[in-house]
């Protein structure tokens, strides 16, 4: 009961705290343009409602106990098993490297998800960025993700890039040419 009470506590009086290796979202946070290692996990906990998600890439995990809307982010590994009863996890413009079915294979009892029509399933890590193994996260040229996103209001990328050249893209990189990155772009080789 005393635990119970202190997360409750927490998660109203801090917005985004680390534990343990993961980002942890309070009421109403806006969790955006980050990049999440692997290995790590960003966590909705049960009670912070009203939290957004958008332009995030996560090679760790998403682990979702509560309503959440996820817009375009690029996620390693979903976890919903707190998603239950009269609760949704809605993702627009998203991209995974599970499938649907996964996905929602890990849902609690009674919960639901929502995925849009330009959600992608299965996405192979290979073609959608440049050195996913090396960990750069910028998108290649052949990407899925390139031209799949949505305005979500950010005007900027991780590297500080104004956004969209195009079209919105799926993660927190905008495509800008070449595969090469920030150095690229500041550097004219784009």
């Amino acid at each position: 009961m005393i635990k119970k009470l202190f997360i409750t506590l927490l998660i109203l009086l801090l917005p985004v705290w680390s534990v343990l290796g993961a980002d942890v979202l309070g009421i109403g946070n806006i969790f955006k343009y980050m990049l999440i290692s692997e290995g790590e996990t960003v966590q909705v906990p049960e009670g912070a409602t009203g939290c957004t998600i958008h332009d995030v890439g996560i090679r760790g995990t998403l682990d979702l106990d509560e309503t959440v809307t996820v817009k375009n982010t690029w996620v390693t590994t979903v976890d919903l098993a707190g998603v239950e009863t009269a609760e949704t996890a809605t993702f627009n413009n998203c991209a995974f490297e599970q499938t649907e079915i996964a996905i929602d294979a890990t849902l609690g009892v009674g919960g639901a998800t929502s995925f849009d029509a330009q959600c992608q399933f299965s996405i192979t890590t290979a073609t959608a960025f440049v050195d996913y193994a090396g960990a750069n996260y910028h998108l290649n040229a052949s990407s899925p993700l390139r031209d799949a996103g949505e305005d979500t209001g950010a005007d900027t990328d991780l590297d500080g890039i104004t956004t969209p050249i195009g079209l919105y893209d799926i993660g927190p990189y905008e495509y800008r040419g070449g595969g090469k990155g920030r150095h690229a772009f500041l550097f004219g080789i784009w």
